[in-house]
């Protein structure tokens, strides 16, 4: 039997990790995360997570087969630091190479609303639904709209970027002032 063309090989972690942890395939859940981003599944895993040594197989299979993305290693040295009791930020920072910058008045809330990963994941639903908006727009469309947005007081990263891979994706870059003028060449 043969599998058709568009599918992929999905990544799975050794067979002993997947028995250590009751049949869970943590690679299963952890391909679908980005370089920048984790999803809302891999997200509340972690954060349910109350075994250190489930969160440390996870931590093996992310390093080894996913190159260690910060993000996920950020949420695993959260989850791990709350089991310890640990302050979570020194946790973070140790994991991550970063100095630890403490505020006795912080709170899990406030600490969420700062972090990268959250912004990340926020960014990117934003930027998924900018791109499905302007992947019908043509090269003048693209062009008029990318003006207007970084004309704007506060322009919008998300939209800019999706309007400049468009314009990529039909050969036509982003034009800046100097390349819109046409010169005349006598012959």
């Amino acid at each position: 039997m043969t599998r058709p063309a568009n599918t992929t090989t999905r990544p799975h972690a050794d067979t002993e990790i997947v028995e250590r942890l009751g049949g869970e395939d943590p690679a299963r859940f952890l391909y679908q995360c980005g370089t920048r981003s984790v999803t809302l599944t891999v997200r509340s895993l972690i954060k349910g997570m109350e075994d250190p040594e489930r969160i440390a197989l996870w931590r093996k299979v992310e390093q080894q087969q996913f190159s260690g993305r910060r993000g996920v290693l950020t949420l695993l040295d959260r989850a791990e630091a709350r089991i310890r009791g640990d302050d979570q930020d020194v946790a973070v920072a140790q994991s991550t190479g970063e100095s630890a910058v403490t505020d006795a008045g912080t709170t899990e809330d406030s600490t969420q609303d700062d972090d990268p990963v959250v912004r990340d994941d926020e960014y990117e639903a934003k930027l998924t639904r900018a791109r499905s908006l302007v992947e019908s727009f043509d090269a003048d469309t693209c062009q008029a709209r990318l003006r207007d947005e970084r004309g704007r007081e506060d322009p919008r990263t998300h939209v800019i970027e999706a309007l400049e891979e468009r314009l990529e994706g039909l050969d036509a870059g982003p034009k800046s002032d100097k390349n819109s003028q046409t010169q005349e060449v006598s012959g």
